[in-house]
């Protein structure tokens, strides 16, 4: 596995859409239905198991936009490269205020692989008290407790496809603030995000995915 890498140059903008905002199905533009964004993500989300392997199903808030640079995007379970996702992405989502905090995890359910998930998950990036913002403005990510630095994905050799999932949640009034300050140590494998988000009374308001593989 690498070591951890900081997220200096990483940032955090908001992304903005219209909460009426639809994504066509991209086979046609005449016959098929319009489903909303939130529907879309949702639609995503079980068709690749992750509702219900990683998370149960929620209330979509927030369009959670990922960049690792150079067109490298996250679309809901398009494949990226490993080598091109070794350092943090530049995260973007909608904050209702700039007074809220917000968490970022980034689990991988299929280690070592989807098959046999005994380490199911590997935690690879958890960032919790990052404050919103507003009018596009950035904030910066290490702005925030960083909980477990970020690992680029390894997936071991000839293990399939992985699917390396981001969460971003909202620390409601109520937040489990002993929870969200301690560092999490240094093994990553057995984490339970639903567990975390349980146990520090978060809420999911966004998710996004991506699969890598090392064939």
């Amino acid at each position: 596995m690498p070591r951890g890498l900081s997220c200096s140059n990483t940032f955090l903008s908001l992304f903005s859409p219209s909460s009426n905002t639809t994504l066509p199905n991209h086979a046609t533009y005449t016959s098929m239905p319009l489903v909303t964004s939130d529907q879309a993500t949702e639609i995503s989300l079980k068709q690749d198991g992750i509702i219900p392997d990683v998370i149960d199903s929620f209330q979509s808030k927030t369009l959670l936009v990922l960049s690792y640079g150079n067109g490298k995007d996250v679309t809901l379970g398009n494949k990226l490269a490993v080598a091109d996702t070794q350092h943090p992405p530049q995260v973007s989502f909608q904050s209702d205020s700039p007074n809220d905090k917000y968490t970022l995890i980034m689990t991988d359910p299929d280690a070592p692989s989807r098959k046999d998930p005994k380490f199911r998950e590997w935690r690879h990036w958890v960032v919790t008290n990052i404050s919103g913002a507003s009018d596009f403005q950035p904030a910066n990510v290490c702005h925030g407790t960083a909980l477990t630095p970020y690992m680029g994905p390894a997936p071991p050799h000839g293990s399939g496809p992985h699917r390396y999932v981001f969460l971003l949640y909202k620390q409601v009034p109520g937040s489990n603030v002993a929870v969200l300050s301690a560092p999490l140590g240094d093994n990553r494998q057995s984490f339970r995000a639903k567990q975390f988000s349980g146990q520090a009374h978060l809420e999911l308001v966004g998710a996004n995915y991506f699969f890598a593989e090392n064939a």
